[in-house]
């Protein structure tokens, strides 16, 4: 690439990056001004209903009373409704003594023993006395200011009895349900930073269009890395809504079950969901193979996107439930679709479209996905229902898997190994690769559980809604993908796959443990920025440090095996997080995060995790080169001033030197002589460059899993750099 055209690209990159930081300023100031202004607006509204409530509910408590003894220190006869939950209205009785009233009952928990007199009220209660008329009032007591309904108690003798007052504190009679808390704050500023991404997206796919292709390139990658970046994110980003809103829509429709037939049920859904979208690949595999993979993409996910919309229609949950497994089966073909093209983007030998660097640009597309498909999921279901998320949902994955057939062309299925299960227990229960792949891929899949499936089903608990889910998802993003990246960058030298695992161990385990300890939303933020970091210091780099444990003796698809760990973890987690929210969230996640560290530092702590790095040359190159650069230069000592002294005539290099006449002689009569044929013994002649490219230690090419033709190296089992 010339300098003028990076510069040229530069630039644009710098435009394009002040463009959505200032739609990203512009929403948010516009989203805050709209939620003052909405929000003052509700409150008089709000307010306007309260206080006839309160009215109403003072006038048919006086009338229920009216045929009951009004004395000193009775009890409250009637039942006591909310307002909001775990908040009652407070009622008290009163009677006219004097100049002022004095209290007979009272239902806030005060001492009824000594007597209490209002005191500073105004005219309003006498004439609810006198002139039996009622009235909406305010009064302060304790220090705490109160609104208060008031309406006379008629006796059977038509006589006034007393004065019933029903009040709340002010504070919660102005507030809304959100206002401007924090939780708000988090909404708005996670719903300016998906628009922004959004703008963002939207802006790489009119680029990546209008340039069109790239020259000099095979068909597969001729659009660059732009077009895998757009198509992961709505492939995320339509992947995630159902599972985001099952919980709370199960919520809904049983509403009036136990909660632990609820949580069971959300429980089932989600795992439906993730056996659908993660299992059955040798069945995708036959459709793609049978249909060709362009077809079965389309064909599959058009029969998702119509499962879904059934579902939407019906508001169902036990035909979502039932909908739930093909439904997630159909919209993981483009989940596998973009597996294949990274895979065959690595076979390439492309050196920015290897295997890892593939891997990672879709990962932090599926970071942005899925924080911008919470909030798009949760405003739209709190607002419109199932049936609209649906909508959306699949609209997004047939886009994506029209984007995949255009952007992607000759992205045909990958021929792979098969992968019994019996074959996967048997890696699973080796001392090497087992113990790799429970504190790796299995800790991972439970991580992600938590994320997908715990965050979406608490946070409605805490009278968070669902949409700030969003705010903690940019939380593990960033984690994730800037911090990580940061650590990874300064100290790629150090970071075995020893030292990998014990980082994303101990943040895992410190974040899930400080929230089984304080189990609060703010507390939560901590634990999903530790899980981020836990989630992105891995690098895609386990795969490989798994080809390098198997030491080529496991005869099995290796990149299969840890996929199926990784669902088994996802798998795993989802009942163990249901069961905290039925029994007690503190109690079951001390225990869970007592499992998870066993099963996180099984590999950490074992001695062969010392060395299995030693076999990687990229590890030692980085390391050299670390070495290298932090290595000062010797600085050059001062020289002190010597005598100038006559140049001394020195000999001509270019002379023949003495006898070399006669060597030479012997050399040429040497050369002629025939070499007898037992010279060389039994040895044989061995070629100093046959073992070129190829590890010493297993026997694999080093040369990204791949020969110089191309082909996969070893058993098509390795790791594709």
């Amino acid at each position: 690439m010339s300098r003028g055209s990076e510069i040229k690209r530069l630039r644009e990159r710098r435009t394009i990056a002040a463009t959505i930081g200032y739609c990203f300023v512009i929403v948010l100031i516009v989203l805050a001004v709209m939620s003052n202004q909405l929000t003052d607006t509700y409150t008089v509204v709000l307010e306007s209903e309260r206080a006839e409530t309160m009215e109403s509910l003072a006038v048919a408590t006086s009338t229920a009373l009216g045929h009951t003894t009004i004395v000193e220190g009775m009890t409250f006869p009637l039942e006591v409704p909310e307002y909001a939950k775990g908040k009652p209205y407070i009622y008290d009785i009163y009677t006219k003594a004097g100049n002022s009233f004095m209290r007979l009952c009272t239902t806030s928990g005060a001492d009824v023993t000594e007597p209490y007199y209002l005191s500073g009220v105004g005219d309003e209660y006498n004439n609810c006395f006198e002139l039996q008329t009622e009235a909406f009032t305010k009064r302060t007591e304790d220090d705490t200011q109160y609104v208060c309904a008031i309406a006379p108690i008629i006796s059977s003798e038509n006589t006034v009895a007393g004065i019933l007052e029903v009040r709340m504190p002010y504070e919660d009679y102005s507030s809304t349900v959100n206002g401007m808390s924090l939780s708000w704050t988090m909404t708005i500023f996670a719903i300016a930073v998906a628009m922004a991404i959004i703008i963002f997206e939207l802006n790489l796919f009119v680029s990546t269009l209008s340039r069109g292709m790239i020259g000099n390139v095979p068909v597969l990658i001729m659009y660059g890395d732009s077009a895998i970046r757009f198509l992961s994110f709505f492939a995320a980003l339509g992947s995630v809504m159902t599972p985001i809103v099952v919980s709370e829509f199960i919520k809904r429709e049983f509403a009036d079950q136990e909660n632990f037939v609820v949580q069971l049920l959300i429980a089932l859904g989600l795992i439906l969901y993730a056996f659908g979208f993660f299992g059955f690949s040798g069945l995708r595999k036959q459709l793609k193979f049978k249909l060709t993979g362009r077809i079965a993409l389309i064909i599959t996910t058009a029969a998702g996107y119509i499962l879904s919309l059934v579902s939407g229609i019906t508001g169902n949950a036990i035909v979502m439930l039932i909908l739930l497994l093909p439904t997630s089966f159909c919209y993981g073909m483009v989940f596998d679709s973009l597996r294949d093209y990274r895979i065959n983007a690595g076979k390439l030998g492309y050196d920015k479209f290897d295997d890892r660097t593939v891997h990672n640009i879709q990962n932090t597309a599926y970071f942005l996905g899925v924080s911008v498909g919470a909030v798009i999921a949760g405003i739209c279901f709190e607002r419109f229902g199932i049936l609209i998320v649906n909508v959306i949902c699949g609209a997004a994955l047939i886009l994506t898997s029209l984007g995949i057939v255009f952007f992607m062309k000759d992205n045909n299925p990958v021929k792979e190994q098969f992968l019994p299960l019996n074959k996967w227990l048997e890696l699973v229960s080796n001392k090497y690769t087992g113990r790799f792949l429970t504190s790796t891929f299995f800790v991972m899949g439970t991580l992600v559980s938590f994320l997908i499936g715990f965050i979406p089903n608490y946070l409605p608990t805490v009278g968070i809604s669902l949409a700030t889910t969003s705010f903690y998802y940019l939380i593990t993003a960033f984690s994730a993908c800037f911090v990580a990246l940061i650590i990874k960058n300064r100290y790629g030298h150090v970071l075995t796959s020893k030292v990998r695992v014990i980082i994303s161990s101990i943040c895992a385990v410190i974040g899930l443990l400080v929230f089984a300890l304080v189990p609060t939303a703010k507390i939560l933020l901590i634990s999903v920025a530790l899980i981020g970091i836990s989630l992105g210091i891995h690098d895609f780099y386990y795969l490989y440090v798994l080809f390098l444990l198997s030491n080529n003796q496991a005869k099995a698809n290796l990149r299969k095996a840890g996929e199926l760990s990784f669902l088994a973890g996802l798998i795993a987690g989802i009942p163990v997080f249901a069961v905290a929210l039925i029994v007690d969230v503190r109690a079951v996640f001390v225990a869970a995060v007592v499992l998870l560290l066993v099963c996180a530092f099984m590999y950490p702590l074992s001695s062969f995790a010392n060395d299995v790095d030693d076999k990687d040359p990229t590890l030692k190159k980085e390391r050299k080169s670390s070495k290298k650069t932090k290595t000062p230069a010797p600085k050059a000592q001062p020289q002190d001033a010597q005598q100038a002294l006559p140049q001394q005539p020195q000999q001509d290099l270019y002379a023949v030197p003495q006898g070399y006449d006669e060597a030479y002689a012997q050399y040429q009569q040497a050369m002629s002589e025939e070499v007898p044929s037992d010279y060389y013994g039994d040895q044989q002649y061995a070629d100093p460059n046959a073992n070129y490219g190829y590890d010493q230690y297993n026997g694999q090419n080093y040369n990204g899993g791949y020969d110089m033709n191309g082909q996969q190296g070893g058993d098509g089992n390795g790791y594709v750099e």
